[in-house]
């Protein structure tokens, strides 16, 4: 069983590797030079390109070490693991990856480039948390992770007392089939999401309290704030996404066995034949790339004043 489910996350992660080798070489080679950008502005860039690629780092590597030491460990029962609660650490993986990459973003946004000199060129600009929560970044998010809230209540809901299995009444008695994700799951499943939703939060007003950068007009500076809050919600979206897909196939599965025949079985199959393509999304959604400098310089005039160092 191990050795099949590290099979299928091969599967997956392979055609998901190879198109975020092509969205690289497309976004390398349309990106703005820097001889186009002030020093700032290309300092600001390169400081979020690179807490990007960390977060997307720790976003995969921590769910795949995740699953292969608590993988290891129930399959060959070392550290004294149980299966259960081995299979409980494997359903947050998603999540956890999305928490340290969310970390990874919040101190990018924390160590964001300050203004230096004795004064600086500030914009006089209103920004609200509002301007910054649009976009389909945002409303994505916001919709999967909701849906999948509402999913995992809904598994501990339907699942039987054991909180692992669901049951079904047939005609010939009783019958239980696991494992399905219920409270035992989804429960620290919800924890794990509340947390990545209260990570995101954060992220977000350090966006919108981070300093501008000095040099940049209010186009480019939104701009650089709105990827920034795009990097948040991709982030959130794809965990999102990868645990829901998950969840669905092992809750199709269990209540195909346990609904052996009429329309709720056809319902269970549908979820199951479902949930990995939208383990697929999730994967393809760490690629999308998020809003960037356009290739050609847009010029636009800006209100700008200068100010001493300390006064500001």
């Amino acid at each position: 069983m191990f050795l099949g489910a590290l099979e299928l996350l091969v599967l997956f992660l392979v055609p998901v590797f190879l198109l975020a080798v092509v969205v690289a070489v497309v976004l390398v080679t349309t990106a703005r030079a820097e001889t186009s950008l002030t020093s700032e502005v290309a300092a600001a860039r390169r400081h979020a390109v690179t807490t990007s690629a960390v977060a997307a780092l720790l976003m995969v590597g921590a769910p795949v070490l995740l699953s292969l030491v608590f993988g290891a460990a129930a399959a060959v029962g070392i550290l004294g693991l149980p299966f259960l609660t081995s299979a409980r650490a494997l359903a947050t993986a998603p999540l956890v990856g999305v928490l340290a990459g969310l970390c990874a973003l919040l101190l990018g946004e924390l160590t964001w480039p300050r203004p230096t000199g004795s004064s600086r060129t500030a914009l006089l600009q209103d920004r609200s948390m509002r301007d910054l929560l649009q976009g389909a970044w945002v409303r994505s998010a916001a919709l999967v992770t909701l849906l999948t809230a509402a999913a995992l209540v809904a598994g501990g809901v339907l699942a039987d007392d054991s909180g692992a299995a669901i049951r079904h009444q047939r005609p010939d008695g009783a019958d239980t089939a696991g494992p399905f994700p219920g409270w035992v799951y989804a429960g620290p499943q919800l924890v794990v999401l509340a947390l990545c939703a209260l990570l995101a939060g954060l992220v977000l007003r350090a966006v919108l309290r981070r300093s501008a950068v000095v040099t940049a007009d209010a186009d480019t500076d939104r701009l650089l704030r709105r990827a920034s809050v795009a990097r948040a919600c991709r982030a959130l979206a794809a965990g999102s996404l990868v645990t829901l897909g998950a969840d669905l196939f092992v809750a199709g599965a269990a209540a195909a066995r346990a609904f052996d025949d009429g329309g709720w079985h056809g319902v269970a199959v549908s979820l199951m034949a479902a949930g990995p393509f939208l383990v697929l999304a999730g994967l393809v959604a760490l690629v999308l790339p998020v809003p960037r400098l356009p290739a050609t310089p847009v010029y636009a005039a800006a209100t700008t004043t200068s100010v001493p160092m300390g006064s500001a």
